[in-house]
């Protein structure tokens, strides 16, 4: 997950990041290659790739559910998952509220029922047991 953005106080350097955690930078490498990490790309004329400043409190969950006897991937996964719901979540309330305000736009017109769109439905055929004669 990479993102460009300008130099701004918010963001830490790589240094920052591995000291606030004390992970190896092939560490840190692992995590942003899997992921689990954003970078964010260097400003134009810029060589440091910087991170969000939640960066360290990510990595401190990540190292403490892998203490636990989580796996990377199954970090990744309850990560993906959680970010997943979020945005099923977002969308659902969007839908809910362009229905809402279409229904009250469309108060006193009235509308026919799918029910009545749809046809009849046919019963099967039963047989006499035994057969046909």
């Amino acid at each position: 997950m990479r993102s460009s953005a300008p130099d701004s106080p918010g963001l830490l350097k790589t240094k920052e990041v591995l000291e606030g955690t004390g992970i190896t930078h092939q560490i840190l490498y692992r995590y942003v290659t899997m992921g689990l990490v954003e970078e964010i790309e260097p400003a134009p004329g810029k060589r440091h790739r910087r991170f969000p400043a939640e960066t360290i409190a990510v990595i401190k969950l990540i190292q403490s559910l892998n203490q636990s006897g989580y796996t990377l991937r199954d970090i990744k996964d309850i990560f993906f998952k959680e970010e997943r719901l979020k945005s099923v979540r977002r969308r659902w309330a969007q839908r809910r509220l362009k229905t809402r305000s279409a229904a009250r736009g469309k108060k006193g017109k009235k509308t026919a029922s799918r029910r009545t769109k749809t046809p009849a439905r046919r019963r099967p055929v039963r047989h006499r047991a035994g057969g046909r004669s």
